[in-house]
């Protein structure tokens, strides 16, 4: 376990971002999410009991929406998180998937997403 942290604002990671879920909050909603947050601030991080993903995922149910679950074996990680985000961003809008770096497809020449595979336009 190590000593836990909130960034406010996160601007390290802010150009690492890939993919998010919009939420639309209530005045009390965001209040209750706070007040979670607050509660959790320095919480220890340990990658089996409480990582980042547990505390962002937790940080949205405390606001009273449906968070993705992010976990495997009853354990959140963050690519689980990921992989759910994007399986989803077809059919929710409010998740929003921005493109990784492409590269020729070695067969065909089209460029592909390395992370998903996905032939880009």
């Amino acid at each position: 376990s190590v000593p836990g942290r909130v960034e406010e604002p996160d601007r390290v990671h802010q150009k690492e971002i890939k993919i998010k879920k919009e939420y639309n909050l209530t005045h009390e909603q965001v209040k209750s999410m706070m007040k979670y947050v607050n509660k959790s601030r320095n919480n220890d991080y340990n990658l089996y009991h409480y990582n980042c993903t547990t505390f962002a995922v937790e940080s949205v149910k405390a606001a009273g929406q449906t968070a993705p679950s992010g976990s495997k074996y009853g354990i959140c990680f963050p690519n689980v998180l990921y992989k759910e985000l994007y399986q989803n961003s077809k059919k929710d809008k409010r998740i929003i998937v921005e493109p990784f770096d492409t590269k020729p497809h070695s067969e065909t020449g089209r460029l592909t997403d390395v992370m998903h595979g996905d032939e880009t336009e």
